[in-house]
């Protein structure tokens, strides 16, 4: 059945290069159909136990001869130069077969045999010799189509070519819980972007604040990016079945102009919004924060209170409450200055959701708030300073820079807080805090990228010593007074994992056991870090960022395959033999080998004695004998990942 199985799945990742007609789209993607059926090929036989038989052999040679059958064709082809004109098409076609070839040769080329590059070569020369065209290096997420990744969809997108590589390259930089995952786009012939699944927030019989207060969640991280909605965000607002929660679609975004003063704009500085001739305020200009926030709130209305589109109705209607409609009032008000933050925003959503889900009155909710006594004596723990001090240092670091003159906002806040009559309450004062670290973080990169240092002490690379140029930070990198760790989890030979809220959303967060003060645990760090953020798949956990942590480091001797134990470099058999040793934990509970014995002791049994862990008792003969093969010494006598999934398959069933 395992192997029928295979079968199956090579025939359905076929099925496109089959029913391909234009014959040099076909040869951009033979590349990527060898691959499939030699990697096919292996893990049939691997499940039959018939690697090291020569049935493997005969497989191969049959498939190189049906190969060299096709190449001699595109030789005909070459010299045909009507039947090749024929085959090119016009220009767009032209370009998207070049594309295609340079595509194929980038991700699957080393499979292909010298006569076989050669065609290849010869093919994209003729092409491009004969339309005058040129493709250039192949952005990082072009993908072909939505049959590489498990769950993903894909979207057309309308307006052409250029639209698709704008919105390609920016929902590329959102990796976020409430963000649609992107997977890959494809800008020529007929765009689409590819993605994980989702349905419009519309389709929701019920829409719920928590819902909504997931979209914000999400919206709030775009406009940190830089990103705002170039329309209406109601085709925008998504829900997942599987996360049970609401979430941006990605799609529409624009590189909104003037962030910062979205951010911090008070009434003062409205002039900007004004239409030069009626001096009335306007929000007919570029998409912004402060737009996005308004067609949000205009979106929320529409969808939760079945409410016309772009507007709200002068009074509040009887079906909203006084709390949902001073949000919505706050929100969709017409002079941007007087509009809601989306800090603001996200503590009303917040209150509203809890209220909502507990079925609990607003004053309930307030109830339950913690009151600060003195918040002078208040701290920002990951800064530890105080509110006055980390403003203090924000002028400072203000006046260091052109582009902002001074914090005169949010001193005027902060004061106003410090002599207030009433309570104050934690959230509220956290709220205040988190606004505060922002715009200090803000400011801290900014310096960061103009030289100009702080107090605290930035991501650098390694080697900090003095005179060292400070090396600008990962796309991925998370400061860590933006984590709030949560209810510890489990520990592992790795380090500690932990529920944790970033900016707000439910996250997992894993403190890694790594010394960063050690220049070759730097180094390995950032090499993984990079490598894992790139990645982008339904069965592979997804990284939102990381930070560095100095603690130390404590290796993986368990779980490495024997040529890794006596230093050789990784490879795919190596990872299925790591593979084998994780399934034993996951099953067991234990670490491979126990917790007791010592590395050296695992270490001599694997690489010189050729043994494996003692079967546990909860392994059937069928599951031990899946890890046995996985972990055998001699990585060529190692099932491929392929056998692997159609075996555990078969083992789950």
């Amino acid at each position: 059945m395992a192997v029928a199985r295979c079968a199956s799945d090579l025939h359905h990742q076929l099925a496109a290069y089959e029913g391909e007609f234009r014959l040099l789209v076909k040869l951009a993607d033979t590349a990527r159909a060898v691959r499939l059926l030699q990697l096919t090929v292996d893990s049939a036989l691997g499940i039959l136990d018939l690697l090291d038989s020569p049935v493997r052999d005969l497989w191969h040679e049959a498939l190189q001869l049906e190969r060299d059958e096709r190449m001699g064709l595109y030789e005909a082809l070459l010299a045909d130069d009507e039947w090749m004109e024929a085959e090119m098409g016009y220009d767009r076609q032209r370009l998207e077969v070049l594309t295609l070839l340079r595509h194929g040769l980038d991700q699957h080329g080393e499979v292909l045999t010298s006569w076989e590059l050669d065609i290849v070569s010869d093919v994209y020369d003729a092409v491009a010799r004969r339309s005058n065209l040129v493709v250039e290096k192949l952005p990082n997420w072009f993908a072909t189509s939505e049959q590489e990744w498990s769950l993903a969809e894909k979207t057309p997108v309308e307006r052409g070519e250029e639209s698709c590589v704008r919105q390609a390259a920016a929902w590329a930089q959102l990796h976020h819980p409430n963000v649609r995952k992107f997977y890959g786009a494809y800008h020529v012939g007929e765009a689409f972007v590819i993605h994980g699944p989702g349905r419009s927030l519309a389709t929701r019989s019920v829409i719920t604040w928590s819902d909504l207060l997931g979209c914000a969640h999400g919206l709030q991280y775009v406009h940190e990016r830089g990103f705002a909605h170039r329309d209406s965000l109601v085709t925008h607002l998504f829900y997942s079945d599987s996360s049970k929660k609401g979430f941006l679609s990605g799609m529409g975004l624009v590189r909104c102009q003037g962030v910062i003063d979205d951010l911090f704009l008070t009434q003062d500085d409205a002039s900007e919004y004004k239409h030069e001739d009626t001096g009335t305020p306007s929000d007919y200009r570029e998409p912004s924060v402060l737009s996005d926030i308004r067609t949000f709130g205009f979106a929320i209305f529409e969808l939760r209170f079945f409410g016309l589109a772009g507007q709200l109705p002068d009074t509040r209607p009887d079906f909203v409450l006084a709390d949902e409609w001073e949000l919505l009032v706050g929100m969709c008000t017409f002079n941007p200055a007087g509009r809601l933050s989306m800090e603001d925003i996200l503590y009303r959503m917040g209150v509203l959701a809890q209220q909502e889900s507990a079925g609990s009155t607003v004053e309930d909710v307030a109830a339950l708030w913690t009151i600060v006594e003195d918040l002078s004596e208040y701290q920002i723990h990951s800064l530890g300073k105080s509110l006055r001090a980390t403003l203090e240092e924000a002028d400072g670091l203000c006046s260091s820079l052109e582009e902002f003159s001074d914090v005169n906002h949010l001193v005027n806040v902060y004061d106003q807080l410090l002599f207030a009559e009433s309570p104050l309450s934690l959230s509220l004062v956290e709220n205040v805090s988190l606004i505060l670290l922002r715009f200090f973080d803000m400011l801290d990169r900014r310096a960061l990228t103009s030289g100009i240092s702080s107090s605290v002490m930035p991501l650098t690379e390694m080697g900090q010593g003095d005179g060292e140029q400070v090396a600008e930070l990962p796309q991925w990198f998370i400061p860590p007074h933006q984590v709030e760790l949560g209810q510890h989890i489990a520990d592992g030979s790795f380090g500690a994992v932990y529920h944790a809220l970033w900016l707000g959303t439910d996250v997992v967060v894993k403190q890694v056991l790594t010394d960063q003060t050690d220049e070759r645990n730097r180094l390995q760090f950032r090499r993984e870090v990079d490598l894992w953020f790139k990645l982008n798949h339904a069965n592979l956990i997804k990284l939102y960022g990381a930070c560095h942590e100095g603690r130390p480091f404590f290796g993986a001797v368990r779980w490495k395959a024997p040529e890794c134990l006596r230093g050789a470099r990784p490879t795919f058999a190596s990872d299925i033999c790591s593979f084998g040793m994780c399934i034993i934990e996951a099953v067991t509970g234990q670490f491979p080998w126990g917790n007791s014995l010592p590395d050296l002791a695992v270490k001599v049994n694997v690489t010189e004695k050729g043994i494996l862990p003692q079967r546990p008792e909860s392994f059937n003969d069928a599951e031990w004998e899946l890890v046995t093969r996985m972990c055998r010494p001699d990585p060529k006598s190692r099932i491929s990942v392929g056998a692997v999934v159609n075996m555990v398959y078969n083992l789950s069933i």
